[in-house]
């Protein structure tokens, strides 16, 4: 016994018996556009969160520490989202504030470093008054006889 009957002959033409199985063209055509936005927003969400954290990896590495904090607040926010953990500004703020604050920390004790290290190079001496030049600024023409 066959599970299924014997393989339909034509597939496009029109199908009076079958109620329910199939959708006009004029419904589907309103329904599309709408599930297209739909996978369209959640597509682009789920690159905003990958973008985020990468960009934070990216500036920890390259010793942009505000503007990696800045990303890992948003990948934060973004996984928040996806986890539909509560994510208001009433409990994401502290976490935004201490982050920021210690990107903001760390770029200052970068700097200082780089301060102290350029203070400890010796500074370049006067520079010399310049000589005058053997010919007392006249000008030499070097021209070849033709004779």
């Amino acid at each position: 016994m066959q599970p299924w009957p014997d393989p339909v002959q034509h597939t496009a033409a029109h199908s009076p018996g079958i109620v329910g199985a199939t959708l006009g063209v004029g419904k589907m055509a309103l329904i599309a556009p709408v599930l297209m936005a739909l996978v369209l927003f959640y597509w682009l969400v789920f690159c905003l969160s990958v973008a985020a954290w990468l960009k934070a990896l990216i500036h920890l590495l390259g010793g942009n520490f505000i503007r990696c904090a800045l990303w890992f607040n948003v990948g934060v926010f973004m996984l928040f989202w996806w986890t539909d953990k509560p994510h208001d500004w009433d409990t994401m703020m502290p976490g935004i504030v201490f982050f920021t604050g210690l990107g903001v920390l760390a770029t200052f004790v970068r700097w200082r470093k780089k301060q102290q290290a350029m203070q400890t190079i010796p500074t370049m001496p006067a520079w010399p008054t310049p000589k005058t030049p053997a010919n007392d600024n006249l000008i030499t023409l070097f021209v070849k006889d033709k004779s």
